[in-house]
């Protein structure tokens, strides 16, 4: 059995391409996730931006804020609303986080992977050149 370099060469193009194409995949699924998370922040950002004037009016409508006046109910409600901004936006960034995570762990598993398997590939390579030497040797010398 003769030894051909193009098998293993064929199979460490596959196991290329297979590692670009499926990190360039996992790249274009981050961005886009990363944009759909940084556009759901920008809405939240907003509709906190909006809803703050409503519920000023709502307290000044019922006499509960005015320059004159310190209603305990409205300084609650205001201390309640900015905590609850906090929290959402802080969790929204959480996510955005937990998702940048979960790609740089992907990424480290694929190039783990690919870095297995090319090793694996040059291990097979070598043993068949190493078999290849002995059966030329044992044919040189006639068993």
């Amino acid at each position: 059995m003769a030894y051909d370099p193009s098998m293993f060469e064929a199979r460490r193009r596959g196991l290329m391409e297979n590692y670009s194409t499926t990190g360039a995949a996992n790249l274009y699924s981050n961005f886009r996730t990363r944009q759909l998370g940084n556009r759901n922040l920008a809405d939240l950002r907003q509709d906190f931006e909006k809803a703050a004037p409503r519920v000023v009016a709502a307290y000044g409508e019922r006499n509960l804020n005015a320059p004159n006046i310190k209603s305990g109910a409205f300084a609650r409600a205001m201390k309640e609303f900015a905590q609850n901004r906090i929290k959402q936006e802080s969790r929204a960034q959480q996510d955005l986080a937990q998702g940048d995570q979960q790609f740089n762990l992907g990424m480290a598993q694929l190039g783990s992977g690919y870095k297995s398997s090319l090793a694996d590939l040059e291990a097979d390579k070598a043993r068949e050149i190493e078999q290849t030497a002995a059966d030329l040797m044992r044919l040189r010398s006639g068993y």
